[in-house]
Parts: structure tokens; sequence; C-alpha cells
């Protein structure tokens, strides 16, 4: 969200760019052959944790 906030109230896309890069790069190591197998990546990367509690790990495949 600050990415965003930033982005349009200070004209400044260099953070919104930086997430997107992030978001692509993560996504990008998320594979497996079953549903259980990403569920267990998404974990270990603590995809479902709130952004306070945990930082996202990018964990390569």
């Amino acid at each position: 969200m600050g990415a965003l906030r930033r982005l349009t109230r200070q004209n400044d896309p260099s953070a919104y760019i930086r997430m997107m890069q992030r978001a692509w790069e993560f996504s990008a190591t998320i594979i497996g052959e079953d549903m259980n197998t990403m569920e267990k990546h998404l974990e270990a990367s603590n995809a479902f944790r709130e952004h306070d509690k945990a930082k996202l790990k990018i964990i390569g495949s």
C-alpha cells in the first residue's frame, strides 16, 4: 500500500516498480506438482503472514 501511496501522492514510481519486481520474483518461485506442495512453499515463504509479523522470503526452487 505504501508503494501505491508514494506513486499517487508523490508522483514517484520507483517504490511501485520495486514492489512489482519483487512480486514477479516471488511468483516465479511458486512451482509444484500439486496444491499441497505449493501451499507448503507459500507457508515456508511466510506468504500467509501479515507484513508486520514476518518478512516474505523468496525461496529458490
